[in-house]
This record gives C-alpha cells, sequence and structure tokens, in this order.
C-alpha cells in the first residue's frame, strides 16, 4: 500500500506509513535483517512487534501467530488493502485542494441500517467492528454474545453505515449501540477517518430515533489510551 524509497530513516518511514493507513505501531510488524535497525525501530516504537533475528522462522511466525487468526473474514476485511489504496490516493489528491473542495470531489454515500437481532445478515461485521476498533471507539468496550443478546431483548439498537466513494466501496464502517435513549457506543474503522462521514451518519441517526418516536438524549464516552480520534465526535455533531 505504502513505497517509501528514499534517504529518510526506517524510523521516519514507518512513522509516515502508520499515520497514513490510521494504524497504532501495537498494531503492525516490522521485520528486518539487521540488528542495528531492529533495535533503532524498537527504541522509537517499544510496542511494535520486531521479526528478522532468525530468518528461517519468520514466515512460521506470520502463519502461525495467534494474532493472525481469525474464524471469518468480512468482505470488507477481504478488501482492506484496496480500501487502504484508495486512502493513500485520497492523500495525494487532498494536497491540491482546499478541504471542503476535496470532500465535495468525493461524492461520498452514506447508507445506514438498523439491526434488532442478532440474525441480521449485517450483524457479524457490526460484532466484528466493534471488538477489534481501537482509535475510533468512544468506549474501548468489547461486546460478548451474550450481551448482544442482552441488549436485543430490551429493545436496544444497532445503527450501522456503510460507505462509499469515488475511489472505492468501503463497506460496513460504522455502528452505533442504542439502548434506552442513550448511545453506549460509537465505532468507525480508521479508513474512513478524516471524511466526516461520522458527522453525517450520526445526525442522520439522531432525526430517524426523534422520528420514530424514540428521541436520542445521552451519548457515552470514556477515554481511552487509544481512543483520541473520537472525543470530539458528539460535540461536533452539536450535542
Amino acid at each position: 500500500v505504502c513505497v517509501k524509497v528514499n534517504w529518510k530513516t526506517k524510523v521516519e518511514n514507518i512513522k509516515e506509513i502508520l499515520s497514513e493507513v490510521h494504524l497504532t505501531s501495537a498494531n503492525a510488524v516490522f521485520i528486518d535483517d539487521n540488528p542495528v535497525e531492529r533495535a533503532s525501530v524498537l527504541s522509537a516504537f517499544p510496542d511494535l512487534r520486531v521479526l528478522g533475528a532468525n530468518p528461517y522462522t519468520i514466515k512460521r511466525n506470520l502463519l502461525w501467530s495467534a494474532e493472525a487468526q481469525v474464524s471469518h473474514i468480512t468482505a470488507e476485511s477481504a478488501s482492506r488493502t484496496e480500501m487502504l489504496q484508495a486512502a493513500s490516493q485520497r492523500l495525494e489528491d487532498m494536497k491540491s485542494m482546499s478541504r471542503e473542495e476535496f470532500l465535495e470531489s468525493l461524492d461520498v454515500k452514506i447508507v445506514i441500517s438498523v439491526i434488532k437481532s442478532a440474525n441480521d445478515p449485517k450483524f457479524a461485521r457490526c460484532r466484528e467492528l466493534i471488538n477489534k476498533t481501537n482509535q475510533f471507539n468512544t468506549t474501548g468496550h468489547r461486546w460478548a454474545m451474550s450481551e448482544f443478546s442482552d441488549l436485543f431483548n430490551q429493545n436496544g439498537t444497532l445503527f450501522c453505515f456503510d460507505v462509499c466513494d469515488r475511489f472505492v466501496d468501503y463497506g460496513l464502517v460504522g455502528v452505533l449501540i442504542v439502548n434506552g435513549g442513550i448511545i453506549t457506543q460509537f465505532v468507525m474503522s480508521c479508513r474512513v477517518i478524516g471524511l466526516d462521514v461520522e458527522i453525517a451518519a450520526l445526525r442522520c441517526i439522531l432525526a430517524y430515533a426523534r422520528d420514530s418516536g424514540a428521541p436520542i438524549s445521552l451519548a457515552q464516552l470514556i477515554e481511552t489510551e487509544k481512543n483520541l480520534a473520537c472525543r470530539d465526535v458528539y460535540s461536533r455533531a452539536g450535542l
């Protein structure tokens, strides 16, 4: 997705790449056969996974690591590389335009869905997004299936939204959990951060809830070490 061929240090290049693809160093792996480079990078990013001391075990580590094993791959996860490439192209386009011109040029479209049961076809992706999102996650809470069952039994709702622009269809990228007139959690994929879709989706959902006779009056926000990207989402939406 990101190719860096230059005279900068590897620390500088890694910092740029993480920023471009909206990843934290804890969610990345660095591979290098040079022990000096490994030590330098690890000093700058203490929580980065570093491989390369034994080149004969790299493939085994990548294939068999517990973090690399998933029980189910959603369509959104399968197309992650394509989406990150599109995000990289967006960044290039943004350099030559004002923010307003850039956003207008994207022709962003949002489709909102309402989920009231774990049997809904979109539920699996919602659950995946809620339980793996860190940066745009208003509470950081991970949900067990029993908690979702309790939520739906209490007439709670998942509001989710799909996003596409002129570059790519991002699929389902955001979920709001609403129960008793309260937004208990809002998560969104980092791949659409910067498009302001969180504000548009939130306003549409607030209007829908109001028109349905179940207005949303409160939203819960718990600061975590990683959710700096969403701490002002409710205030930006006018709440």
